[in-house]
């Protein structure tokens, strides 16, 4: 992927920072009434999203890391699902209501872009009545699925979404069971091209709510810290410095490999631990310590690290009492060598 611009090798329609703009002549003219019901229907947060833009380079390598048999994406060693309760979290929609079978075909006659005229018409109406108003609302409903929820590389709007009923039907339905399902189904296509290709193609579009997909990912690898912690939904956590270039993108699972390890000893020690490890450095000790067949592997590794700081310049405090809890130490040494043998950059 190194060289290509994005978009060479996948595509999306799911562009937060578009969304957002082609909505804002109708946010500005609905009623405060309106905004309540969208606030109520848990839609309103979606025109208030921080910008972050698509990394096609991104999910161009998750998608070849997704396995079909399992429904889940091999990170490094671990297979990893993206779970309709996920989704709820991230999107912030309820996880409850009738199923919504989304179908992608057939295709109605209708545009995004006759949609967006739609959106505008209804904002240029100088008439404030209920039935106007209630329009308004309809189209904002209408645009939060085709636009976002399930964007289509053909920009035309589904009949099933052609057809749909705007805010009163939407609240009937599970969403966040309808966008799981139709991104596995996209999952599932694209890797099946993938797979099929002797060299790296074009696989086309990853249709649906794709945003979803890197957000996923952050949360999962804990590999950039978000713009604001305690955001809700999970999609406010994350803004445009959370992209990657193709280079990074291209060492994945060895990146992900080292966040795992370093993760999950941060977990069992509650140590601080370098939070952006991208090469290991191997260090030389002059007179290495052996290890003698009755010595114990927490003091041989103490003995090790005794070496290394006369190398290096390290501080650490030991541990006392260490024969009496020795997985305790172990562990805490451990992190200590990881401070040791990684190089920040």
């Amino acid at each position: 992927m190194e060289g290509h611009p994005a978009g060479t090798f996948l595509n999306s329609r799911c562009a937060i920072s578009t969304f957002k703009k082609q909505a804002e002549s109708l946010l500005d003219v609905i009623s405060d009434d309106s905004r309540q019901m969208l606030i109520d229907a848990s839609l309103m947060h979606f025109f208030n999203l921080p910008d972050l833009p698509q990394n096609i380079s991104l999910l161009y390598r998750l998608i070849l890391l997704y396995r079909p048999d399992k429904s889940a994406f091999l990170l490094w060693q671990y297979y990893v699902k993206l779970t309709v309760k996920e989704v709820t979290v991230i999107l912030d929609l309820p996880n409850r209501g009738q199923e919504f079978n989304f179908r992608r075909l057939p295709l109605s006659n209708v545009t995004q872009s006759v949609l967006v005229n739609h959106i505008n018409e209804r904002a240029n109406l100088e008439d404030d009545s209920d039935v106007v108003e209630k329009q308004r609302v309809d189209a904002l409903v209408k645009y939060i699925l085709c636009r976002f929820l399930f964007p289509l590389k053909s920009l035309r709007i589904p009949m099933c979404l052609e057809n749909f009923g705007g805010l009163e039907q939407f609240r009937r339905y599970n969403w966040p069971k309808a966008v799981h399902a139709f991104l596995h189904q996209q999952f599932d296509d694209l890797h099946a091209l993938s797979s099929s290709q002797k060299q790296p193609a074009s696989l086309g579009y990853l249709e649906g709510c794709s945003i979803i997909l890197m957000v996923w990912f952050f949360e999962h690898t804990n590999i950039q810290v978000p713009m604001d912690a305690m955001a809700q939904p999970r999609l406010c956590r994350w803004a445009a410095k959370a992209g990657f270039t193709h280079k990074f993108c291209e060492n994945l699972p060895s990146l992900l490999f080292s966040k795992t390890q370093i993760s999950s000893l941060q977990q069992d020690t509650g140590s601080s631990l370098p939070s952006e490890v991208h090469n290991w450095e191997i260090l030389k000790v002059g007179e290495a310590p052996t290890q003698e067949g009755g010595d114990d592997c927490g003091v041989f590794v103490l003995k090790y690290m005794e070496a290394i700081a006369s190398t290096k310049a390290v501080s650490w405090s030991i541990f006392k009492g260490w024969h009496k809890n020795m997985s305790r130490f172990r562990a805490e040494i451990a992190v200590e060598m990881i401070k040791l043998f990684c190089s920040i950059k």
